[in-house]
């Protein structure tokens, strides 16, 4: 069952990758609709100061990251933080490497490499606490630290596990709810999504989030898949007031165009 779905899923990204233009535009359109902004962003760079721009904009001085691996691949921290705004990851382990000043060693575990010692000298050093090396004490240290970062940040800026052309909308699947709590608090929304990240119906979005997040932690599904797609509306007082979509190029099209190296996307 799982082989045959592997099988599903790959006939239909790569399908999908033919089609990527118009699925895009479909996509962006969607977004449109709601009262979302888009942004093709063919560098880096160009991705980063899209997002400088809208953090002026709105005055931004603390930002709040669910995990993401595009904003690490195009490295916008440093520039945020030369910017004069603070910049906290909100993942467990992304917020240990970032007090600890390291650089993640896993896809999905970054701190794998620490122990909880190591964490509990850390989190005594830096977060003010007695030391202790007992799990849920450091994690219950981490969630008190990191809510009031969430409660009075001006922005959420996240990554894209996937977005759906047909209805418009981002999904984000974590383990934690940090990310929830970093798109529905902040006034403000940025998403930044590699351009290949996308399916073009929901019945394909589901499959592929199962294949997800099975290929990642051996779960049915994560805790927490949130859909997103827009500012809060009128009738709706959680979400943001701005909904940002950042979609990155960044040499993709180069990959995109090789016969022979399009299946890594």
């Amino acid at each position: 069952e799982d082989q045959d779905m592997r099988r599903r899923v790959k006939t239909s990204r790569m399908k999908n990758l033919d089609h990527l233009d118009i699925l895009l535009a479909e996509l962006a359109r969607n977004v449109r609709d709601r009262g979302g902004q888009v942004y093709f962003a063919e560098t880096a760079q160009d991705a980063i100061d899209y997002t400088l721009e809208v953090a002026r904009a709105n005055k931004v001085r603390r930002v709040v990251k669910g995990k993401s691996m595009i904003s690490m691949e195009i490295g916008i921290d440093p520039t945020l933080e030369n910017e004069g705004i603070e910049v906290v990851e909100t993942d467990l382990g992304e917020y240990i490497i970032q007090l600890a000043g390291d650089k993640p060693s896993h896809i999905i575990a970054p701190c794998i490499h620490m122990d909880r010692d190591q964490i509990g000298e850390l989190f005594a050093d830096k977060l003010g606490i007695d030391y202790t090396n007992d799990p849920p004490t450091l994690t219950l240290a981490a969630r008190k630290a990191l809510r009031e970062k969430m409660l009075t940040a001006d922005m959420g800026l996240t990554g894209c596990n996937l977005a759906c052309a047909e209805t418009g909308h981002i999904s984000l699947v974590s383990n934690e709810g940090n990310i929830r709590m970093a798109t529905t608090v902040p006034p403000v929304h940025v998403a930044l999504m590699g351009m290949e990240r996308i399916v073009a119906t929901l019945d394909e979005h589901r499959e592929t989030i199962q294949l997800l997040t099975r290929g990642a932690a051996l779960q049915k599904l994560s805790t927490y898949v949130s859909f997103l797609g827009g500012p809060t509306s009128d009738d709706d007082p959680d979400g943001p007031k701005e909904f940002h979509l950042v979609i990155i190029d960044n040499g993709r099209s180069k990959i995109l165009a090789d016969p022979e190296f399009q299946e890594i996307l």
